[in-house]
């Protein structure tokens, strides 16, 4: 398989502040990490080469497993660029927070679903991320119709939903009119 530069690209787009919080992660783990070492060697570098790299760690029991180290730092960096990126944008906290919404109703907490949900509904309309809240109102309306099954509706109704659903697609085009 030929080596791609891949792994390279990446390490050389990130930003300082990122590369921190790679290595801050990466020191959460204890011991020695090989995707670490291999990390700062290729970061030294000015163009990928990859025989220049193996060759450096031929010593290295993980040069026998090359594709995997790489794999495996790749995922680490891709892991630290989401932290980050949650960290510093409030679209990431709410994408995030959407997906602990939807763990908490799929283990049937819709208690603790219906409360996370006003909150970044909340947080969604105080930033105006209509397709997030577009994402808030369809969970909204599968958690009405759980909350209706079992009796406990104390909430909107579909048809506020709807409404609410109708005035969102409003505002997104008129956004989308205004952006061109």
């Amino acid at each position: 398989m030929k080596p791609t530069n891949q792994l390279f690209d990446i390490i050389k787009s990130l930003t300082p502040e990122e590369e921190k919080k790679f290595i801050l992660l990466s020191s959460l783990q204890q011991g020695e990490k090989n995707y670490i070492k291999l990390y700062n060697f290729i970061q030294k570098q000015d163009s990928y080469d990859e025989d220049l790299v193996k060759a450096h760690f031929k010593n290295e029991i993980f040069v026998q497993h090359f594709a995997s180290e790489k794999n495996q730092l790749l995922h680490h960096i891709l892991k630290s660029l989401r932290f980050h990126r949650y960290e510093t944008s409030a679209s990431a906290k709410i994408d995030e927070e959407i997906k602990n919404i939807q763990l908490l109703f799929n283990k049937s907490l819709y208690k603790q679903s219906r409360k996370q949900l006003s909150i970044i509904k909340k947080m969604a309309q105080d930033y105006e991320l209509f397709y997030s809240l577009l994402e808030i109102v369809e969970l909204e309306k599968v958690l009405i119709d759980m909350e209706a099954h079992f009796g406990d509706i104390n909430y909107k109704t579909l048809d506020e939903l709807i409404e609410e659903e109708n005035a969102l697609f409003a505002k997104i085009e008129n956004f989308a009119a205004y952006e061109f």
